[in-house]
Formats: C-alpha cells, structure tokens, sequence
C-alpha cells in the first residue's frame, strides 16, 4: 500500500526527531508522543509532541501546499497561549530541514523559560538560600544547551 504525502512527510520528521533527541541528549522514547488517529483522538491535535525540559513542542506535519484546517489553527493558539511550541511542517522538504529550523527556537524558548522560572524563585524566595540551588542548576542548564551540538552537523 502506497503512502498519502502527509505519509512521507511524517517519515521525515520521524529523524528530524531522533537529531533533535540527540541534539538535547534525550531519549527519543521517552521525548516523543505521536497520538493514535482514530474515532477517540482528538479533533485538531497536532501529529507529533516532543518534550524536552519540561517544554511541549507541538508537530503538525501536512502534505506539500497544505494549510491546517480552523479546528487546527484554533488548537494550535491555545497550545501557545499554554507556553507551547508549534510548527507546522508543509512537505518533504520543509521535513528535512525541520532540525535546523527549529533547534535554534527550542533553544532560545528553554533558555527563556529558565530565566524566567529562575526569575520568578528569586521573587518568591527571597534570603532563603534556595535561590542558590536554582541558579546553580540554570547556569548548568543554559551551559548543556549551549555546548550541545549533534554530531551528524560535523
């Protein structure tokens, strides 16, 4: 049986996931949720969600020129509006580009949301000592993300 074009460009996506996994050092089993179509899904679910540090990053993934429905584009609001990430990939070849794209922007939204959390314990906390723990564990953290490279890019 032959795929659908959103088939193929799923497939693609399947390594961008697996260099994006190995770009954050996570387990690709442990990061990625691909949910199961059918009558009990979910209507506008996205195709794909990886979790890395805690940040949820929505995959829409449609066939070349394609454009999410409404149902789509109302879900996709709402997962932002929650602190999520979303693309939308539209082909084969935004796919295999996918890694490229959107590591920069996962970086970039990790960092902010450590700043921001690291921020919003130091208001919290006030002279309690904890806010040395947690700054600690941010600059290890930001440190990770920016030493991190994938070691197919060499």
């Amino acid at each position: 049986m032959s795929k659908t074009p959103e088939g193929h460009v799923k497939d693609m996506l399947r390594i961008q996931y697996e260099i994006i996994c190995e770009y954050f050092d996570h387990n690709i089993d442990d990061s990625l949720y691909i949910p199961m179509p059918g009558r009990f899904a979910q209507s506008g679910e996205p195709d794909a969600r990886l979790t890395l540090f805690g940040l949820e990053i929505h995959i829409e993934a449609k066939a070349e020129n394609k454009k999410p429905t409404p149902t789509q584009l109302v879900r996709h609001t709402s997962l932002r509006s929650s602190g999520a990430l979303v693309f939308v990939v539209a082909g084969v070849g935004d796919a295999s580009n996918f890694a490229r794209y959107a590591i920069p922007k996962i970086r970039q939204h990790i960092v902010h949301k450590v700043l921001l959390f690291s921020e919003t314990l130091r208001m919290i906390d006030g002279e309690t000592g904890i806010e040395d723990l947690y700054a600690s564990r941010q600059r290890r953290i930001i440190a990770r993300i920016k030493a991190a490279k994938p070691k197919s890019w060499d």
